[in-house]
């Protein structure tokens, strides 16, 4: 009986044995390849239910969304003063702007502050017609400000006023 106890536990063993040596391939480096297939075939599947969810939600936005019409700035002739901005074309032409950029700076100097020289902004204590930071002495004088204002503009175009 210990015999076949024994004969039997064997047996078992070796069945577990063959059975586990088949489960898994002899060669590591193509085990190592096949898990990589089975990595990259997940991650793939990931990315194609990523996609189809975004393109989904594209087309739930298009539905539901009114398209953005952006309009240019208004052109100003050379001519001309009086704006919604108090007037400062004259100025900034005085202070070196080019004729191509003063429409785009009379809109920064409304959206900045309401053509208000000495508008101080409270919490950055930006300056002036064209908010001017860091606050530089003289900056509440319209002139001054529109010169430091083009020395920005020369530097880095409109990007200190978001471009």
């Amino acid at each position: 009986m210990k015999k076949l106890l024994s004969l039997g536990t064997v047996a078992l063993v070796a069945l577990a044995m063959g059975v586990s040596a088949n489960a898994a391939p002899t060669n590591p480096y193509a085990y190592t390849l096949e898990r990589k297939a089975e990595w990259q075939a997940k991650r793939i599947r990931q990315l194609e239910d990523r996609r189809e969810y975004l393109h989904r939600y594209i087309r739930h936005l298009r539905k539901t969304t009114t398209p953005i019409v952006r309009q240019a700035a208004p052109s100003t002739p050379a001519t001309t003063t009086t704006t919604s901005s108090g007037g400062w074309a004259d100025e900034l032409r005085a202070a070196g702007f080019p004729e191509s950029a003063i429409p785009h700076m009379l809109y920064i100097i409304q959206r900045e502050s309401g053509g208000n020289p000495s508008a101080i902004n409270p919490s950055s204590q930006a300056c002036g017609l064209t908010q001017i930071y860091p606050y530089v002495p003289g900056c509440l004088d319209p002139m001054t400000n529109l010169r430091l204002a083009f020395q920005k503009y020369q530097a880095s175009g409109f990007a200190p006023w978001g471009g």
